[in-house]
């Protein structure tokens, strides 16, 4: 699986939508949208921020992972 996917997985699974993890986050709308897309893959501080507001530790995020 895909960083992204995963992240719209999780926060799909939460109820939340891109702007509500957004402004949770901190991470920016657009970056957002691209890193579910697949157009980017963001940083480890953006990982870091989206697993928090997922309420969920970066190693949870992490699992399952495709690195191309």
């Amino acid at each position: 699986m895909q960083i992204g996917k995963k992240i719209r997985e999780l926060r799909k699974a939460k109820g939340l939508t891109l702007q509500e993890l957004s402004k949770t986050s901190g991470v920016a709308l657009a970056t957002l949208s691209r890193i579910e897309t697949g157009r980017m893959t963001g940083t480890l501080e953006s990982h870091m921020n989206i697993a928090k507001a997922l309420g969920i530790s970066l190693v949870q995020l992490y699992g399952n992972i495709v690195i191309e």
